[in-house]
């Protein structure tokens, strides 16, 4: 009697204990952050303030590089991929610039939240739709637009407006 109950006990266990081990041992999924914000490679964290960049460009006499974007935009991420993830998008970066990252509303079903700053800045530039990459000199005068959603575009118009303008 109590032989014939111990062995189905005993690979009942075992057959437990091997799918524990295959459980551990699968990958863990976490699920996705609600709001993806890029991470800073080389220690460049854009600012999510206009007017602190321009300060903190002033001080620094940089140009500001101003990105317009919204987590629900494809080409916004990118952008935000190249710009803040990528070891030569972020060298040129901290090396010309004050970034600053400001995320508007795209309308309709869009629960997105955004600041009153970063409408009026979108408003003041023209900006109606992200993802829109600008450069500003530090008394906040337009140097222009860097257009694309590629790499090669995108590090080119960099290095373009790369100089200090007062």
């Amino acid at each position: 009697g109590a032989l014939g109950m111990t062995m189905p006990l005993i690979s009942a266990m075992r057959v437990f204990a091997t799918l524990l081990s295959l459980l551990l041992s699968l990958p863990v999924i976490a699920p996705a952050p609600s709001r993806p914000t890029p991470s800073p490679v080389a220690g460049v964290t854009p600012l999510h303030s206009y007017a602190e960049a321009l300060h903190r460009a002033s001080a620094s006499r940089k140009n500001v590089l101003l990105l317009f974007s919204n987590p629900h935009c494809g080409p916004c991420r990118a952008v935000e991929g190249v710009l803040f993830m990528t070891e030569s998008g972020a060298e040129l970066i901290s090396e010309s610039y004050v970034p600053v990252h400001l995320v508007l509303n795209l309308g309709g079903t869009d629960k997105t939240p955004e600041t009153r700053e970063a409408r009026s800045v979108a408003t003041r530039f023209g900006v109606k739709n992200p993802p829109a990459l600008l450069v500003v000199s530090r008394s906040g005068a337009k140097l222009g637009n860097i257009v694309g959603i590629r790499r090669p575009e995108i590090l080119s118009g960099l290095r373009y407006y790369a100089k200090p303008v007062p």
